[in-house]
């Protein structure tokens, strides 16, 4: 089963406790069907570092 993440447009960030930047949302955890099988918190600028780190790795 494989899961997307999608966030909600109305959803404003709040301050990333590790970068500092306002990029922390919560996005919904989506299944194949369309159904919310449930929530996360994501930043998305520590999200982008990790995986720029990873890709030169």
């Amino acid at each position: 089963m494989a899961n997307r993440i999608e966030f909600s447009e109305h959803s404003e960030g709040l301050p990333c406790k590790e970068c500092g930047f306002s990029t922390l949302r919560v996005a919904s955890i989506v299944g194949d069907d369309g159904s919310v099988v449930g929530r996360t918190v994501v930043c998305t600028s520590c999200h982008q570092s990790r995986h720029r780190a990873a890709e030169a790795a």
